[in-house]
């Protein structure tokens, strides 16, 4: 995957630099209730120790540092945090709705693609993550 995510500590992380492990790329914003669904899944998949090999980076399109992204850092998870508030890497990789969830294989292949965030959906998620672990 040929993005490149604006991280929040204004460096710039290619994921293609990520190749290797598989990645959990996730698009979220706070007024959005299903971003927030989306992050109790990432923060337990975070703290699950066959989980660990995989590369979350969250991405807030809010205009300003988020709860979301502060959330995650009361919480103590390891992940990548980056802000899209002009909404590029948004628009570069086509989101219609939030959130917006990339799972990535070890290749650097985009194995799932979720729009949106539903109950029903985090069984599905968590399948298709495991299938990426090396």
């Amino acid at each position: 995957m040929h993005v490149t995510v604006p991280l929040l500590s204004g460096e710039a992380l290619p994921l293609a630099s990520l190749r290797g492990q598989p990645i959990l790329l996730a698009l979220l914003r706070d007024d959005c209730t299903a971003c927030w669904d989306l992050y109790k899944l990432v923060r337990a998949l975070a703290h699950d120790p066959s989980h660990r090999l995989v590369a979350i980076v969250l991405v807030s399109i809010d205009g300003e540092r988020t709860r979301l992204l502060e959330q995650w850092e009361r919480d103590g998870g390891s992940a990548r945090l980056a802000w899209d508030p002009q909404g590029a890497l948004a628009a570069r990789l086509q989101v219609v709705t939030l959130p917006a969830v990339f799972v990535v294989d070890v290749e650097g292949t985009i194995a799932h693609v979720q729009m949106g965030f539903g109950d029903g959906d985090k069984p599905a998620l968590e399948r298709k993550l495991r299938s990426v672990l090396p």
